[in-house]
């Protein structure tokens, strides 16, 4: 390899790679602190009832669906860095609001109305983090890098949830839930340290006009197809599986949701930066077979290691769906437009975690839990069938 590649590697990786993947990471850490904390807060201090706290809990999640076509199109017109920087000022804004909760002389209804703006300012975070972080390494890396980039940002939020989330259950239980808010504003602070105010590398005259929701949309449509139905297990999982575990009797059910996320991050780490390397097709069917396959382990599962061990398979058929699915939307999207697209796209993304655990739900009154996995690894089965046809007619344009 020669001396010029060499220094070209080490640029990419520093300056395109590194920066947002640590920003995100550390946006995604803060977010984590206060998903494992503050319900036992909402208990806590204002003993509330487990329904409400769901709901305030949630009100995360519709922000959030509500912000991915403004994240993308702010992150066309300023640029994705600032996006992402904008989220996390965001979230820590979020956590401020939480700490502000906290002082005694609110009334009831003041204190929970600071706390459910700090969790719709947290769905907004979300967005522009992680649509932002996305529109800034597509605009800067090429073509042929497209999949690794956006694999190790999501490797960054995963990886920082769940640091966040056991983070802030232990300064939970030993300082309490101000210190977790404290900790939750001065991460993303860190974030936006590590991020800076970068500049647009690039600037696009068609980024100030409307956007062409419709064509985008359109080129959208087959890879969100793929990703929502790849997406679907992971609401069951996510939803279901440590509820299987205690309705089997098996117990250790967070075993089995942590074999699901070794499995995502190892796929992560070792695949991410191949999957630009082989067919789409290819790439496509070895995901969707590994976690169609780890879902009918979990559905016919007659002891809790096989469970574990379909748990670990479908996630790391699961990790690299999103970035794979990504790779001709971004090729086929104008530069002007890359944030919008990817707006649009993460909004399938949010559509299966609703579908998945609304239906889920309604399987699990009907019949044993176990089911919901069956649910999935049809989901899963069809994506195959999708990419089989994609084949032959062609939907997803990788050039």
């Amino acid at each position: 390899m020669s001396q010029s590649s060499l220094t070209q590697q080490s640029f990419s990786l520093r300056e395109v790679i590194l920066q947002p993947v640590l920003a995100i990471g550390a946006g995604m850490g803060g977010m984590g602190l206060a998903l494992s904390a503050l319900p036992l807060a909402l208990q806590a201090f204002w003993s509330l009832s487990p329904a409400t706290i769901g709901w305030i809990m949630g009100a995360q999640s519709v922000a959030t669906l509500l912000s991915r076509l403004y994240a993308g199109r702010l992150s066309d017109r300023i640029g994705g860095g600032r996006a992402l920087t904008l989220g996390l000022g965001a979230a820590s804004l979020s956590a401020l609001c939480y700490l502000l909760a906290l002082l005694p002389f609110w009334p009831l209804k003041a204190a929970l109305s600071l706390i459910l703006f700090g969790r719709l300012l947290m769905g907004l975070s979300e967005g522009l983090m992680v649509t932002g972080g996305a529109a800034r390494i597509l605009g800067a890396v090429p073509s042929d890098k497209v999949g690794a980039g956006m694999s190790w940002l999501g490797l960054a939020m995963f990886v920082g949830l769940a640091l966040g989330t056991m983070m802030g259950t232990f300064i939970d239980q030993n300082n309490g839930f101000g210190a977790v808010a404290v900790v939750a504003i001065v991460l993303p602070v860190v974030g936006m340290f590590l991020s800076g105010w970068p500049a647009r590398a690039q600037r696009h005259g068609a980024a100030h006009a409307p956007a062409p929701w419709g064509r985008l949309f359109r080129t959208a449509l087959p890879a969100g197809v793929l990703l929502t139905l790849s997406s679907v297990g992971f609401a069951a999982i996510s939803s279901f599986l440590v509820l299987t575990f205690e309705q089997k009797q098996w117990g250790h059910g967070g075993y089995a949701l942590a074999a699901f996320c070794a499995g995502h991050v190892m796929a992560r780490f070792f695949g991410g930066n191949h999957i630009d390397r082989h067919s789409l097709q290819l790439s496509g069917t070895v995901m969707l077979l590994a976690e169609t396959l780890g879902f009918l382990m979990l559905w016919l599962a007659p002891v809790p290691e096989v469970a574990m061990v379909g748990a670990f398979v479908s996630g790391a058929g699961f990790s690299l769906t999103y970035p794979l699915f990504a790779i001709p939307l971004a090729r086929s999207v104008a530069p002007a437009f890359i944030g919008s697209a990817i707006g649009l796209y993460d909004m399938f993304f949010d559509a299966a975690l609703g579908v998945g655990s609304i239906a889920g739900g309604l399987l699990a009154r009907c019949f044993a839990m176990q089911v919901v996995f069956l649910m999935a690894a049809l989901c899963s089965g069809a994506g195959l069938l999708v990419l089989a046809l994609n084949a032959r007619y062609r939907w997803l344009k990788t050039a």
